[in-house]
């Protein structure tokens, strides 16, 4: 019997965990997304079952395309367990701010 499938979730996704999100790869990710899509990134961008419910498939599409380097965009709940601060939001927009400058993230 095949495996259950769920909205977004690609089957390579659920072959590991990998290396894991922490807060500057997800900024990163968030930069990454500013750049491909030119706006951040909404709950529904990383939460494809939200977006299939809501009847937004092209979010889920967007998602499941991954990234420029073929890994995954982080899941919405992985975002929401590791503490960002306003500021390192702000850090994520912006190419001069001393926090991601000393994170080593350059800004969009």
């Amino acid at each position: 019997m095949a495996p259950a499938t769920f909205a977004g979730a690609a089957l390579r996704a659920r072959t590991g965990r990998g290396a894991g999100w922490d807060r500057d790869s997800i900024i990163i990710a968030i930069q990454e997304w500013v750049a491909t899509y030119g706006e951040p990134p909404r709950a529904a961008d990383w939460n494809p079952s939200s977006a299939k419910w809501s009847g937004q498939l092209w979010r889920v599409e967007r998602y499941r395309a991954g990234r420029d380097d073929g890994s995954p965009w982080p899941a919405l709940n992985t975002c929401k367990s590791v503490p960002l601060s306003r500021t390192d939001l702000a850090c994520s927009r912006a190419s001069n701010c001393s926090g991601a400058a000393s994170a080593g993230i350059n800004g969009p």
